[in-house]
Parts: C-alpha cells; sequence; structure tokens
C-alpha cells in the first residue's frame, strides 16, 4: 500500500512538472497596445418585458500611455487615452430590438487614474484600470480571447462605421449596463 502510494505520488508530481513546462512568463503577462476581442451573450428586456439575448462583441486594448493608431479614423486624431479602451458591436440579427442600429458601435474608455462615470444605467462610479488590472482581467479571459494584434476593429478604421449617437445611447439605457457587461464578459466561457 504504501509503494503504491509513492508510485501515485511520483506519477503525479511528474504530470504536473511536464505540464508547467508549458507556461512561460508571457502566460501571465497581458498585451499592451494589442487589440484582444471575445463574444459573449447578453441578456436584456425588451420592451415587452420580454427576456431575450443578444451576441455583441467587445474588443479590448489596453495602454499605459496615449495609444495612436493612423487607422483609427472613427477616433479624433486617432489617438485613444490611457487605460483600457471597450469597443462593443454586434452582428446579432437581434441588434436593432436590443439598441445597436446597424453601423454603430459602444466605445468606452476605463482610464488609468481613478476617473468618476457615469454608467449608461444613470448610476456614477469611480474606477480606475491601470496594468495590474489589466493583467487580472486578460488572465482570467485569456483562453477565450482571441488576439487581433495591432489591427483595430472594423468599426473604428472604416468611415462607414459610427459611434451611437446619443439619441441611440439614450433608447439602450434601458437594457445596458456597464457593470452588467463586465460580469458577462467575466462568465462567458
Amino acid at each position: 500500500m504504501k509503494n503504491a502510494f509513492t508510485l501515485i505520488c511520483a506519477a503525479l508530481l511528474s504530470v504536473i512538472s511536464f505540464v508547467s513546462c508549458d507556461f512561460t512568463a508571457e502566460d501571465f503577462i497581458a498585451p499592451q497596445d494589442t487589440w484582444v476581442n471575445k463574444d459573449f451573450k447578453y441578456a436584456y428586456k425588451d420592451s415587452n418585458g420580454t427576456e431575450k439575448t443578444v451576441t455583441l462583441t467587445g474588443y479590448f486594448l489596453y495602454s499605459d500611455d496615449e495609444y495612436t493608431n493612423s487607422e483609427l479614423v472613427n477616433v479624433t486624431d486617432g489617438k485613444l487615452n490611457s487605460g483600457l479602451t471597450v469597443v462593443i458591436t454586434s452582428d446579432d440579427a437581434d441588434k436593432v430590438a436590443f439598441g445597436l442600429l446597424d453601423d454603430t458601435y459602444i466605445i468606452k474608455n476605463f482610464g488609468k487614474s481613478n476617473a468618476e462615470y457615469e454608467d449608461l444605467d444613470g448610476t456614477t462610479s469611480k474606477v480606475s484600470f491601470g496594468s495590474a488590472a489589466w493583467n487580472a482581467f486578460y488572465i482570467a479571459n485569456s483562453i477565450s480571447f482571441a488576439n487581433n494584434g495591432k489591427k483595430a476593429p472594423r468599426e473604428l478604421t472604416n468611415s462607414k462605421y459610427k459611434e451611437l449617437s446619443a439619441d441611440g445611447l439614450e433608447k439602450l439605457k434601458k437594457n445596458f449596463s456597464w457593470r452588467k457587461l463586465l460580469a458577462n464578459i467575466l462568465l462567458a466561457e
């Protein structure tokens, strides 16, 4: 019995050592100045109170400094503020009922400093999103993130796409919350 236990422990330790060799330091460091994206489901209630689900795509970019990319034709001067930039789009057939119109997107920057922002559901929060928070967020989602490299989302590089207007955002408020969105991203497969 003692020999069997020793053999099982030795086998387990050898498996762990072989598996752990596949990991490098880069596996635990989130990329900066690189776009990653993820599809996820977002549940909301339509105007009749019926529970619906829409598939959204989130594009994420973290930069310690102001991010500049000449391809960003739909961003002022091709620059994004430091911190986490999130672009939400959808090709889902139900996106219009959700509040996103054709050829529109939502963009939000969560700065590195303790900045105050108003969520679309009307609540005000203070948030800072530095490199440590980005690392944790990225590692929690790294299996499901697709790495786009320096290639920005088409919604920011093609002038046919427009940021959702103030009227569109007003209609979307009843269905959309950045907090709920973050929870859906973190819990998505």
